[in-house]
């Protein structure tokens, strides 16, 4: 990996979770996907990333409001 590849890795990485999440603009997204399809390595970060973004809303029971919750 050139020294450039490295220095575009470290501006990307912290990027890589809010985009697995779906929480950025166009600009950063075009960002990612542009060197996620370039670097192998974060690929497979942002790989792992969105493996647990996909299982987040498995992590949690459905809430259930209290009875009197609509009375308040």
């Amino acid at each position: 990996m050139a020294a450039s590849d490295t220095t575009d890795c470290a501006a990307i990485e912290p990027l890589l979770a809010a985009y697995a999440l779906g929480d950025h603009d166009a600009e950063a997204r075009a960002l990612v996907d542009a060197h996620t399809h370039a670097c192998e390595s974060c690929r497979r970060t942002l790989a792992a990333y969105q493996t647990v973004a996909h299982m987040l809303p498995l992590g949690a029971p459905d809430a259930i409001p209290a009875p009197g919750l609509r009375a308040r």
